[in-house]
């Protein structure tokens, strides 16, 4: 049985092994303990699971941004280098469990992430990376742009690498992103039960959480 689903708290525990399993043999950057188990940010925001024969094998956080300062504190960096619009998608936390690599899983995450971005009308969608990571030429192709960041990554994951900050816009990339992300899942897509509808995914949460760009 193949499926796709929002996580709960009571997946929790599958969460916290699916990030040691993945981002422990991942190259170019080290985990932050933080990271490691579930926490009230990710009761805050929506996280899509993929699983398989009930084990969650992959993971994709959905993240809204709604201002300049909400931004800069998120990509630790200057943001000035482009004129963005907000709302903003921001995708975090990608995680898949080694030996499910290169199976599309990730593919298929985004591709319902930007299906739930749409609903939420946002004006670009975000993401970091390190350089060398495999999913940067996939991204090129979609229609993503990078920047290099000028900060070294201290956030999620710590980095000496360098790192991408990744920028899609909405209006000009938006319908040939998942055009180009359908036509890549065509041989899997039908194979995973999606038990959610978009557009009943809100960009909002009933948690009161004092973020730090909020103080």
């Amino acid at each position: 049985m193949k499926s796709i689903r929002l996580l709960t708290k009571n997946d929790a525990d599958a969460y916290s092994e699916l990030v040691r399993k993945s981002f422990g043999s991942a190259k170019g950057f080290m985990v932050n303990r933080n990271s490691l188990t579930w926490t009230q940010t990710d009761d805050y925001y929506p996280t899509l699971g993929v699983f398989n024969n009930n084990r969650l094998v992959s993971m994709m956080r959905m993240e809204w941004i709604l201002a300049e300062k909400e931004l800069v504190y998120k990509s630790q960096e200057d943001v000035s280098f482009n004129p963005f619009t907000y709302p903003i998608g921001y995708l975090a936390k990608a995680a898949t469990e080694p030996g499910f690599d290169g199976t599309g899983l990730n593919t298929l995450l985004r591709y319902h992430c930007f299906k739930i971005f749409e609903c939420w009308k946002v004006h670009w969608i975000v993401g970091f990376m390190v350089h060398g990571s495999p999913r940067v030429f996939t991204m090129q192709e979609m229609g993503y742009s990078f920047h290099t960041k000028k900060n070294k990554w201290n956030g999620a994951f710590v980095s000496d690498r360098n790192v991408y900050f990744a920028f899609l816009n909405v209006a000009e990339k938006m319908d040939f992103a998942i055009a180009y992300l359908e036509k890549e899942l065509a041989p899997i897509v039908n194979e995973y039960d999606v038990e959610f509808h978009h557009e009943e995914i809100p960009m909002k949460s009933k948690l009161n959480i004092l973020f730090p760009w909020q103080v």
